[in-house]
């Protein structure tokens, strides 16, 4: 069996039958497999040899627009190839591949040393390393003889966990890129943190019995890797979190302000530490969503089946299950409270989860959540099928459908290798 990727649309990203296709894969007795556009067979990765003789390979024009954005920005973050990994060798021995690339990645960093930054770094254990380089980086990874190929990785933004929907960290980039640092609002990742948004959209916290001794826990570890150098103002915060050390039954706002430059920023970024990030005085501009056609649909039916969605600031972050459920029901209280406000009767279904109701409104409970004016709405949409048109023909779907392939009786899975693939032409 070949997979032949000819034009990726997500990173790793497989969707398979659980009945054909993923049976037809297991095992990996086929010796035909496809690494990316490289075929190799037998182990000769797996030894701490260069390899081959010729050079890694890289993009002229991804070369010229990372040497540019590591003269602007001091490093530029790129995808370093360490080694083709076909899917039977995967099947043979996942540890022994996972080692194996452990120890590449190790010696592509120990070669680079300076040359690279500490943050934000990633291995997938697929033969793939994520690390921002300077200039004298990308040299020596030109020439380096533990690489296939490097390219360009994508912007600290696109890569942290946190939040961008309202536009917050491209605000961040954008002022670091015009002023070379930036005021930001940090808001810290304390397990099972509750909130509350006021109809204006300013948050509030609530406090539990432990919340004050994990808060300064949490600055602790958060703070230990960045120097006041890179966050101007992280002393006096530290100390302001560490009072708190020990004790309980205390309110604490788990909110700081720093001075940052490119470096503390995406240490800031990558930390699991962080809960939201935005920059001091920002402003969600997003227009709200009224769809014309729910309230048009109201006033011909009587009701219309519609989504409400809201704002949700501190969406996004390395989130455990306990802040994952306070988050939930710190969504349902906004959504109850803004659907109490406008005097809405009409039975709603629960999506607090995604930060959304649903229900049959009337045209006259739709026009009440109109003229609230309520900072906290985001969209109020009607609930219809979406045709995935673009998508599903451009996978290939159609095709399948027109052979009469439905997928009936087949358990679907979704797998994400974490294999992120250079972009393709058409």
């Amino acid at each position: 069996m070949r997979w032949n990727i000819q034009k990726p649309l997500w990173t790793g990203l497989l969707i398979l039958s659980v009945a054909s296709t993923l049976a037809a894969c297991g095992g990996g007795d086929s010796a035909e497999t496809s690494t990316m556009g490289r075929e190799m067979h037998g182990a000769d990765w797996l030894t701490n040899s260069p390899i081959g003789a010729s050079l890694p390979t890289v993009d002229g024009g991804d070369l010229a627009r990372m040497v540019a954005t590591a003269k602007k920005n001091g490093a530029v973050p790129v995808v370093v190839h360490l080694a083709p990994v076909s899917l039977a060798q995967l099947s043979a021995d996942a540890a022994g591949v996972k080692a194996a690339m452990s120890d590449k990645a190790a010696r592509v960093i120990a070669e680079l040393g300076s040359a690279a930054r500490s943050d934000g770094r990633w291995e997938n254990g697929l033969g793939q390393l994520g690390i921002s380089v300077t200039e004298a980086g990308l040299k020596i990874l030109q020439t380096s003889g533990n690489l296939v190929s490097f390219y360009p990785d994508s912007p600290w933004h696109a890569r942290t966990a946190l939040s961008n929907a309202d536009g917050g960290l491209q605000a961040i980039e954008a002022a670091l890129a015009q002023q070379g640092y930036v005021d930001v609002q940090v808001t810290l990742n304390v397990n099972g943190l509750e909130f509350d948004t006021a109809q204006d959209g300013s948050v509030s916290y609530r406090s539990g019995p432990q919340s004050a001794d994990s808060t300064a826990r949490v600055a602790r570890s958060l703070f230990a890797d960045i120097s006041n150098e890179e966050a101007v103002g992280k002393s006096s915060a530290a100390s302001r979190f560490e009072a708190f050390a020990g004790q309980t039954g205390v309110d604490v706002n788990p909110e700081f302000t720093v001075r940052v430059t490119r470096e503390g920023l995406e240490k800031l970024a990558s930390s699991k530490e962080v809960r939201a990030l935005r920059p001091v005085g920002f402003v969600d501009k997003r227009q709200v969503n009224l769809d014309p056609e729910a309230f048009s649909s109201a006033e011909t039916n009587g009701t219309a089946e519609v989504i409400i969605t809201i704002r949700t600031p501190l969406a996004g972050g390395a989130l455990s299950k306990d802040s994952f459920e306070a988050a939930t029901r710190s969504n349902k209280r906004t959504l109850d409270a803004i659907l109490s406000a406008a005097g809405v009767k009409s039975p709603m279904k629960d999506l607090s989860v995604f930060g959304a109701v649903s229900g049959h409104l009337t045209a006259s409970e739709l026009s009440a959540l109109r003229a609230s004016g309520d900072a906290r709405l985001l969209r109020i949409e009607l609930n219809k099928p979406v045709a995935l048109t673009t998508s599903t023909a451009t996978a290939g779907f159609t095709n399948a459908w027109a052979a009469g392939y439905r997928g009936a009786g087949q358990n679907i899975v979704v797998m994400d290798a974490g294999v992120q693939f250079p972009p393709v032409s058409d």
